[in-house]
Formats: structure tokens, sequence, C-alpha cells
């Protein structure tokens, strides 16, 4: 599982939204939250980070640059491509979620959701990322 001190990245344009995962992430233990508005401003964070980060959280529609777009960028990365990548959506409809598998998406978390099922998914996101990555 990843670990308490692992880097997260928290993309959502809702502040709301945002404070709410922020802090059901602090409920879980994580330390080290870093947010952003937007897919556009998470790609920049991420390409110019002082520090590694080690897993993306990302709302799946926000109007500068969606959950989708930054998931395509981060995968056509060298750098970036094995980052652990988890969609989260209120948006129930098969055609996204397949979209986001397809694209990469280690994991797919539903809104409304609390720190049990978001600990639950962030496990089985670990898990297939460890598959992936498997030699």
């Amino acid at each position: 599982m990843f670990s308490l001190d692992t880097h997260l990245l928290v993309v959502e344009d809702m502040k709301s939204i945002r404070s709410i995962l922020v802090t059901q992430l602090g409920l879980l233990g994580f330390k080290n939250i870093t947010e952003c508005d937007s897919g556009q401003a998470a790609f920049q964070l991420l390409k110019s980070a002082q520090y590694p980060i080690e897993l993306v959280i990302s709302d799946i529609e926000m109007p500068q640059g969606n959950g989708i777009d930054l998931l395509k960028l981060v995968r056509g990365d060298r750098q970036l491509k094995h980052l652990p990548f988890v969609i989260v959506s209120i948006v129930s409809k098969k055609e996204l979620m397949l979209e986001a598998i397809r694209n990469g998406a280690t994991g797919y978390i539903m809104k409304p959701f609390n720190p049990p099922s978001l600990a639950t998914q962030l496990g089985a996101a670990w898990k297939r990322h460890q598959e992936i990555i498997a030699p």
C-alpha cells in the first residue's frame, strides 16, 4: 500500500470537494498532500515539483484540462508515465470509466466517498499499479 509519507497530488476544480478529499486523506493518515484546481496546473506542477509526486488523484470533469486529458499527458511523458493515477468522478457512466482505464488509470473512485471507501479504492489502485509495473 502507499505509505502515509507518499506525496499525493489532488486535482479538483471545486474547492469544497477538493477540501473534503484532502480532509479525508488526512483522516487516513496521509501527510504530504498538494492541491491543484485544473489538469493544466497539475501537469505543470508534476513537471516542476521540488519533490516527487507519487500518486495523482484527479477529478474527471474540470474546465481547464480535465482528468482524462491530464492522464493522457502523464502517460505520454517519459518521466511520469509510471505514476499511479486515480480518477474521481460523480459520473457513473461506464464509457468514462472505460476511457480512463483504456488511457492507463490505475483506479476509479466514485463520489460521494468516505475514508473507508477511499482507503479501499486506494488499496485497489496500489495493487493494480504493482501489477502494471511488475517485471
